[in-house]
């Protein structure tokens, strides 16, 4: 974040997106993950878990073919951000997201998802 912030002008807006362990953790607790599954499915018809059952869902976010290094939740992507100088840190919806860039693909994933704005 903090390459991010040096080369960003200021006044710039950055948009970020990641899985929301606060939502997952939630899921895990109240449902085992099934209603993350059962979502997942209605968006993506061939995502698998390969046999293995709806809690395994977690792990699937955690490293999603180790594209993720971190989970996030609002506080701690707030606070990252914050330490890298970023200010007006604020969560956002999906629509809002895609309200300012209308071409970006909609991913219909708001219960395992976390969306941020911040400011340079």
């Amino acid at each position: 974040m903090l390459e991010v912030f040096r080369v960003m002008q200021p006044g710039g807006d950055v948009y970020l997106s990641c899985p929301d362990i606060k939502k997952l953790c939630e899921s895990y607790l109240e449902h085992g993950c099934e209603d993350l599954v059962e979502d997942r499915l209605q968006r993506v018809s061939k995502y698998t878990l390969n046999g293995y059952p709806a809690s395994h869902f977690l792990n699937d976010m955690f490293h999603q073919q180790g594209q993720h290094k971190n989970l996030f939740d609002f506080p701690l992507l707030a606070a990252l951000l914050e330490k890298s100088g970023f200010s007006a840190v604020e969560e956002i919806t999906e629509k809002d997201l895609l309200d300012r860039f209308p071409g970006f693909p909609e991913r219909r994933d708001g219960k395992q998802t976390l969306y941020v704005r911040a400011r340079r």
